[in-house]
């Protein structure tokens, strides 16, 4: 046997709280509230979804670009490194770069050098050291002293200024004409006895002349 109930109205079944989304206190009431709310929630998602969506793919787009841009300069910043390293100026040099190791080696050469530098060249012959054992030619010197070794081989010339043991030697070959027209004076004026006198004398001191011209040929030799 089939028994039925009447059931009451929705509004006429209350209800206890409290809810969060309903103060209502009957069964009706609080379903239409609920459906309300639930209606705006899903509203809501489905916004914040399209605008959360927005933003990823607007992000994604920053992202790209930045990464393009990053790239780019990463690419250049290789770029000038590569040329930086094969460049020949650089850092406001008004000259070529050049590596330490070629400069202190450009220097090492260049010190032990004696010819072609300052002006030297092959054809005008090497530097002249101060103490180095050296064969020197077309050499002028001029109120210089020698002092000490010998001068070698033949037709020396001599000028004003050179000074040997104290002697001015360029001025020799005046002294020596002096004497011997001072000498030719006095030889005039001579009497017979005075002559033959002087003339042993001159003999004597002509000797001595020869002598030591001799000497001093032996010198320059």
């Amino acid at each position: 046997m089939n028994t039925r109930t009447n059931a009451h109205p929705a509004e006429a079944i209350s209800v206890e709280g409290p809810f969060t989304f309903s103060v209502s206190r009957n069964l009706e009431q609080l379903l239409k509230d609920i459906d309300t709310n639930l209606f705006s929630e899903v509203a809501n998602r489905s916004m914040n979804r399209d605008t959360l969506t927005g933003s990823i793919g607007t992000e994604a787009n920053t992202r790209a670009a930045a990464d393009t841009t990053l790239t780019n300069n990463l690419n250049t910043t290789t770029t000038n490194l590569s040329n930086h390293t094969t460049a020949t100026t650089a850092h406001g040099s008004d000259g070529n770069v050049v590596g330490l190791n070629t400069l202190t080696n450009a220097i090492s050469t260049h010190a032990a050098l004696t010819t072609n530098v300052h002006g030297l060249t092959s054809a005008t012959g090497n530097i002249v050291g101060t103490d180095a054992v050296q064969t020197l030619s077309n050499k002028t010197l001029v109120n210089s002293v020698i002092d000490g070794g010998r001068i070698m081989g033949h037709n020396v010339t001599v000028d004003d200024g050179i000074m040997i043991d104290g002697v001015d030697v360029g001025t020799l070959p005046g002294l020596i004409t002096n004497e011997v027209n001072l000498r030719s004076t006095e030889f005039a004026t001579l009497s017979a006895d005075d002559v033959t006198l002087r003339t042993a004398a001159s003999t004597a001191q002509t000797t001595a002349n020869n002598a030591a011209s001799a000497a001093s040929a032996a010198f320059f030799r």
